[in-house]
């Protein structure tokens, strides 16, 4: 509705995780601490069952669509942009930008690449003119990198049609937001056409 009000095309982000679902294969070591006013902890691992997740996401693209077929009442603004995650390469420790721990996924390059290929399929099946974005590499440390570096050798770069970068401060080191690294990053896997965007 907010967005209707305002003009502003969103990008939506997924994230597939649902503790009914999550409890049902990962301990307590897949738990991220929240706010307590969204919802306290949450477990951050690959879906349990993802037929239920792919069930989930085309029902929520189908919503938000605006073909005029099983849409938000009153939708004004289609949401025409998905981004699967938020910085997958989160895992916790001190990996933050600004040395904080953060824990967005417990998982490795290979469950992410599951999900983001999944994604991609679902949102297409759902709506061909919706495009996908990753999950946000978090800068061009190289602990990101070791993450992002398997899921393009797979295949990964086939799954998403716009490339993401997040750089929440600046230096000398990343003046540029990245944008010159995180480009020749994406030209060692033949991915130099993506369009890129900086989301954070």
């Amino acid at each position: 509705k907010m967005c209707s009000e305002n003009n502003i095309y969103p990008l939506a982000m997924i994230k597939p995780f649902a503790n009914w679902d999550q409890d049902s294969c990962h301990g307590e070591e897949y738990e991220a601490e929240f706010d307590p006013k969204k919802g306290g902890e949450i477990k951050v691992g690959k879906p349990c069952d993802m037929e239920a997740y792919k069930e989930f996401l085309a029902k929520v693209v189908e919503r938000y669509d605006g073909d005029g077929r099983n849409d938000m009442q009153g939708l004004k603004i289609p949401i025409k942009y998905w981004e699967i995650m938020n910085e997958p390469s989160m895992q916790g420790g001190s990996s933050g930008g600004m040395g904080e721990e953060l824990k967005f996924f417990v998982g490795t390059s290979g469950e992410y690449n599951e999900i983001l290929q999944a994604s991609y399929e679902t949102i297409k099946e759902a709506d061909p003119n919706a495009k996908v974005v990753q999950g946000g590499m978090a800068g061009m440390q190289s602990e990101f990198q070791e993450f992002w570096t398997p899921v393009l050798e797979a295949g990964g770069g086939d799954y998403f049609d716009i490339a993401n970068m997040h750089t929440i401060n600046t230096d000398e080191n990343r003046e540029d937001l990245y944008m010159i690294k995180f480009k020749e990053y994406l030209e060692e896997f033949g991915l130099e056409d993506k369009p890129i965007w900086i989301t954070e």
